[in-house]
Protein backbone atom coordinates (compact mmCIF):
# COMPACT_ATOMS: atom_id res chain seq x y z
CA UNK A 1 0.00 0.00 0.00
CA UNK A 2 1.35 3.44 -0.70
CA UNK A 3 2.45 6.16 2.19
CA UNK A 4 -0.84 7.83 2.00
CA UNK A 5 -4.03 6.65 3.24
CA UNK A 6 -6.88 7.04 4.23
CA UNK A 7 -9.67 5.85 6.83
CA UNK A 8 -13.14 6.94 7.12
CA UNK A 9 -14.73 7.95 10.50
CA UNK A 10 -17.61 10.35 11.37
CA UNK A 11 -20.81 10.22 13.75
CA UNK A 12 -22.51 6.53 14.00
CA UNK A 13 -20.67 5.04 11.39
CA UNK A 14 -19.98 2.14 13.18
CA UNK A 15 -23.80 1.94 14.37
CA UNK A 16 -24.78 2.14 9.91
CA UNK A 17 -21.56 -0.06 9.29
CA UNK A 18 -23.30 -2.96 11.31
CA UNK A 19 -26.90 -2.11 10.13
CA UNK A 20 -25.65 -2.71 6.40
CA UNK A 21 -23.42 -5.73 7.32
CA UNK A 22 -26.57 -7.26 8.51
CA UNK A 23 -28.61 -6.43 5.41
CA UNK A 24 -25.88 -6.83 2.83
CA UNK A 25 -23.25 -8.52 4.16
CA UNK A 26 -19.63 -7.77 3.34
CA UNK A 27 -20.59 -6.88 0.03
CA UNK A 28 -22.26 -4.53 0.61
CA UNK A 29 -19.62 -2.78 2.83
CA UNK A 30 -17.23 -3.36 0.02
CA UNK A 31 -19.61 -1.15 -2.59
CA UNK A 32 -20.28 1.30 0.12
CA UNK A 33 -16.38 1.69 0.21
CA UNK A 34 -15.73 1.52 -3.40
CA UNK A 35 -17.96 4.23 -4.23
CA UNK A 36 -16.36 6.50 -1.59
CA UNK A 37 -12.73 6.10 -3.08
CA UNK A 38 -13.66 6.67 -6.74
CA UNK A 39 -15.95 9.48 -5.33
CA UNK A 40 -12.20 10.59 -4.13
CA UNK A 41 -10.36 9.59 -7.37
CA UNK A 42 -12.67 11.82 -8.92
CA UNK A 43 -11.70 14.53 -6.46
CA UNK A 44 -7.82 14.18 -7.42
CA UNK A 45 -8.39 13.73 -10.68
CA UNK A 46 -10.42 17.06 -11.12
CA UNK A 47 -7.87 19.48 -8.74
CA UNK A 48 -4.95 17.44 -11.34
CA UNK A 49 -7.16 18.76 -14.79
CA UNK A 50 -7.19 22.03 -13.19
CA UNK A 51 -4.13 22.86 -11.93
CA UNK A 52 -2.84 21.73 -15.71
CA UNK A 53 -4.52 24.39 -17.42
CA UNK A 54 -2.30 26.03 -19.84
CA UNK A 55 -1.86 29.17 -18.14
CA UNK A 56 -0.33 27.21 -15.09
CA UNK A 57 1.93 25.32 -17.44
CA UNK A 58 5.86 27.00 -17.77
CA UNK A 59 5.68 29.26 -20.81
CA UNK A 60 1.46 29.88 -20.94
CA UNK A 61 1.95 26.20 -22.07
CA UNK A 62 3.40 27.09 -25.33
CA UNK A 63 4.99 23.99 -25.31
CA UNK A 64 2.73 21.15 -23.72
CA UNK A 65 1.39 18.45 -25.80
CA UNK A 66 -1.27 16.79 -23.93
CA UNK A 67 0.95 13.89 -22.66
CA UNK A 68 1.10 14.93 -18.91
CA UNK A 69 -2.78 14.65 -18.62
CA UNK A 70 -2.83 11.65 -20.73
CA UNK A 71 -0.35 10.18 -17.85
CA UNK A 72 -3.52 10.67 -15.06
CA UNK A 73 -3.66 7.65 -13.86
CA UNK A 74 -7.16 6.74 -15.60
CA UNK A 75 -7.97 3.23 -13.87
CA UNK A 76 -11.02 2.72 -11.12
CA UNK A 77 -10.60 -0.95 -10.23
CA UNK A 78 -10.14 -0.85 -6.60
CA UNK A 79 -8.16 -4.15 -5.42
CA UNK A 80 -8.78 -5.83 -1.95
CA UNK A 81 -6.27 -7.31 0.18
CA UNK A 82 -8.87 -8.47 2.95
CA UNK A 83 -10.12 -5.50 4.50
CA UNK A 84 -7.93 -2.81 2.59
CA UNK A 85 -8.88 -1.22 0.01
CA UNK A 86 -6.65 0.38 -2.70
CA UNK A 87 -6.84 2.31 -5.99
CA UNK A 88 -4.36 4.22 -7.17
CA UNK A 89 -4.25 8.14 -8.21
CA UNK A 90 -1.80 10.37 -9.84
CA UNK A 91 0.30 9.81 -12.86
CA UNK A 92 1.24 6.81 -14.75
CA UNK A 93 5.15 7.83 -15.04
CA UNK A 94 5.68 4.64 -18.01
CA UNK A 95 3.74 7.59 -20.23
CA UNK A 96 5.58 10.44 -19.75
CA UNK A 97 7.73 11.89 -16.58
CA UNK A 98 7.18 15.32 -17.01
CA UNK A 99 4.25 15.50 -14.33
CA UNK A 100 7.24 14.70 -11.47
CA UNK A 101 9.27 17.91 -13.10
CA UNK A 102 6.02 19.75 -13.15
CA UNK A 103 5.14 19.01 -10.11
CA UNK A 104 8.85 19.97 -8.70
CA UNK A 105 9.94 21.55 -10.70
CA UNK A 106 13.48 21.87 -12.66
CA UNK A 107 16.31 24.38 -12.37
CA UNK A 108 14.78 26.45 -15.12
CA UNK A 109 11.06 26.33 -14.11
CA UNK A 110 9.17 26.93 -11.04
CA UNK A 111 6.63 24.09 -10.22
CA UNK A 112 3.37 23.83 -11.43
CA UNK A 113 0.96 25.76 -8.80
CA UNK A 114 -1.92 23.61 -6.62
CA UNK A 115 -0.55 20.32 -9.13
CA UNK A 116 1.28 18.49 -5.50
CA UNK A 117 -1.54 19.80 -3.73
CA UNK A 118 -4.36 18.31 -5.89
CA UNK A 119 -2.36 15.13 -5.47
CA UNK A 120 -2.01 15.88 -1.71
CA UNK A 121 -4.82 13.43 0.55
CA UNK A 122 -6.11 16.32 2.44
CA UNK A 123 -8.35 17.30 5.10
CA UNK A 124 -11.58 18.04 1.69
CA UNK A 125 -10.89 15.22 0.29
CA UNK A 126 -10.88 12.85 3.30
CA UNK A 127 -14.30 14.25 4.00
CA UNK A 128 -15.75 14.22 0.51
CA UNK A 129 -14.98 10.49 0.91
CA UNK A 130 -16.83 10.17 4.23
CA UNK A 131 -19.98 11.88 2.99
CA UNK A 132 -19.86 9.70 -0.16
CA UNK A 133 -19.71 6.67 1.90
CA UNK A 134 -22.51 7.79 4.63
CA UNK A 135 -24.59 8.51 1.78
CA UNK A 136 -24.07 4.96 0.15
CA UNK A 137 -24.43 3.28 3.48
CA UNK A 138 -27.85 4.67 4.10
CA UNK A 139 -29.12 4.40 0.87
CA UNK A 140 -28.66 1.06 0.98
CA UNK A 141 -30.11 0.50 4.60
CA UNK A 142 -33.39 2.52 3.12
CA UNK A 143 -33.24 -0.16 0.52
CA UNK A 144 -31.82 0.97 -2.20
CA UNK A 145 -29.03 0.30 -3.89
Amino acid sequence: MGKNSVSMNFDGFDGLLDQLDKLAGDEGLKRAVSSGMKQAKAITDEGIKKAMRKSNLPAKGKYSTGKSLSAVKAQTDIKWNGDVAELEVGFNRKISLTPVFLMYGSPRYAPVKGLKKALKFGQKQKNSVNEAVQKVVQRMINGGS
